[in-house]
Order: structure tokens, then sequence, then C-alpha cells
């Protein structure tokens, strides 16, 4: 169905798209509208809800962590993550081949993000997005989430 609404991102009103989807990771089954912009492809809920805290309780999967990785995963994440962005490295190539591209890093590449961008996420839970962009290499991390509870500082700065 195309869509009237503009993109919050670009204010793009032509062509756009949209698309329904249903809530049923807590069974409510409520319908959703987005909007996909057709000129730089945003993906958007059309109206967000004005209390977003029903969707988010304190057991949210994202707040959780699971935990760091061991050495030789974090070497071998950084390897592939070298390779996707800078195209370097023999190792980083045989781990992508094998286990394919991160979606994350596929988007940065893309966004022309280097190593050492400011990188903000908002919405960011526990922080596990941000906690592996640090293993990859990343090195300037921030994010805000409005529902967790207090603010979390990782050793290793994000």
């Amino acid at each position: 169905m195309r869509a009237t609404a503009s993109c919050r991102i670009c204010g793009n009103v032509e062509g756009n798209d949209t698309l329904v989807a249903r809530e049923y990771m807590f069974g409510t089954a409520e319908r959703f509208e987005y909007i996909c912009c057709a000129g730089c492809g945003c993906v958007q809920i059309a109206e967000v809800p004005a209390d977003l805290s029903k969707y988010y309780p304190d057991a949210y999967y994202s707040f959780k962590r699971t935990g760091p990785t061991n050495r030789i995963q974090s070497f071998l994440q950084r390897q592939r993550a070298a390779y996707v962005m800078d195209n370097r490295g023999w190792i980083g190539r045989l781990m992508a081949a094998r286990y394919g591209s991160p979606v994350t890093l596929e988007y940065l590449r893309k966004a022309g993000v280097t190593w050492k961008d400011r990188i903000l996420e908002i919405g960011c839970g526990s922080g596990e997005r941000l906690l592996a962009m640090r293993a990859y290499g990343f090195t300037n991390l921030t994010g805000l989430d409005p529902y967790i509870q207090r603010s979390i500082h990782y050793e290793n700065g994000v």
C-alpha cells in the first residue's frame, strides 16, 4: 500500500510504501504500521506509541548481557570486521566466507563509517551491539536507552 506520510530521515513523500506488522513477542497481536521510504530506504514506524514502556518490560531480552567472548573469538571477530570494512586480511576473508558479514558492519561500511567515527546507538538495551562493535575494533561508542534502570559503563570504554 502506498503511504502519504513523509520520511522522518530524508523528508520524501513520493512512492513510500506502508507495511503492517503485529506484535507477537508479548502476545498482544497489536497492529503497527511502518513506512518504507522510497527515497532513502529507511523503514520506520508510522506513529510512535505515546507509552513505549509497555513494550520494554524489565525482562526484555536486550536488557540482559550475554557475556564476553574469549580472546580467540575476539581476534576472529576483529579479523572478519577488518575484511568487511577495509577488504584486508586473509583470516577475515575466510571468516566472512564461512560465516558471512555481520549486517551491522555492512550498513556501517556502506554509510562510510570509519573505525574512529563517533557512533551513537539509541535504544541499545544493555549494549550488546555496541560491545560487539567494540570487539570488532570501533573505539568511540555510546548508547542511550530510556528503559534501562541505570547507566552502564563497561571496562572497554563502551
